[in-house]
Formats: structure tokens, C-alpha cells, sequence
């Protein structure tokens, strides 16, 4: 099983490390139609899973999300194929962070403390899985229950 992220709040600390690193570790990924373990992802399901995709995308886009890697369709490829996607400056007002894609588009949210990032945690309407990664065991601990709160 695999699981996929959607929303990735990043602490401003290290976003301007983690990100550029998270940039080229997305434009590696190979898309591929073969049944073969040269490639590191495949197709969406369906034309109404890509229209989803491309939807999340142009609204996060016309936002004020910046695309850093990605965010096309690639027909060249398949019928269902859409480029391994990183997108910068999310914020809260947009689709893809409300709903679910499922679809390869990873949104980078900043936030400066516990508190904003634990809120924004909350605030998205839906969401299978939640983790939060530190070296600082106890502050992840409050950030994951103050992201719970509410919910």
C-alpha cells in the first residue's frame, strides 16, 4: 500500500531547503504505460480523474500557486496521464486543498508556528491520512493534536 500526499505544510525554517530538494526529486520521476518497475508512476483511472487533476491545478494556479514542477497533462504518454506535480504557495481557499485530488499534485503550504500550522491542518474538509514529521518529538506530538482538534 501506498500512501500519496496532498498537502504538505512545510515550516518556513526549512522550506527554503526542503523544497528545492522536493523540486528535484519530482522532475526525476518517470511516467510510464509498461507494466515495468523502471518507472515510478502510471495512469490516473479515468478522463473525469484527469479533469479533476487539471482542475485542482488551474485553480490553485489561479490563486496564486506557483507551479515547481510539472502540472501538465502528458498525452504522449497515455490517455490519462498527468506529469508529477509540486505546487508552491498553497493556501486554504483553494480546491485542491479542501478537497482530494488523488492525483500526482503535491501542494507546499509555509506556515511560522505550531498554532498556524496546526490550523491549517483543520481546516481542510476531508483527509485520509495526516502525519507530521520532526526531529522534535514533543513539538510534533502538540501539533499533531492541536491538528485533530475540531475535528
Amino acid at each position: 500500500m501506498h500512501t500519496s500526499i496532498e498537502r504538505l505544510l512545510v515550516h518556513e525554517s526549512i522550506a527554503g531547503e526542503l523544497v528545492p530538494q522536493l523540486v528535484e526529486r519530482v522532475r526525476a520521476m518517470r511516467l510510464g504505460a509498461a507494466l515495468s518497475y523502471d518507472d515510478d508512476m502510471g495512469s490516473l483511472i479515468s478522463d473525469k480523474q484527469l479533469e479533476t487533476v487539471k482542475g485542482h491545478v488551474e485553480d490553485a494556479v489561479s490563486k496564486g500557486a506557483s507551479v515547481r514542477a510539472g502540472g501538465r497533462p502528458r498525452p504522449d504518454v497515455g490517455p490519462y496521464f498527468y506529469e508529477p506535480t509540486l505546487l508552491g504557495d498553497g493556501r486554504e481557499d483553494m480546491d485542491l486543498f479542501a478537497d482530494e485530488t488523488f492525483g500526482p499534485v503535491v501542494a507546499v503550504s509555509r506556515f511560522s508556528s505550531e498554532g498556524r500550522g496546526g490550523r491549517a491542518g483543520q481546516r481542510a474538509a476531508s483527509g485520509l491520512n495526516f502525519s507530521v514529521w520532526t526531529r522534535d518529538t514533543e513539538r510534533g506530538r502538540r501539533l499533531a493534536r492541536a491538528s485533530r482538534r475540531g475535528r
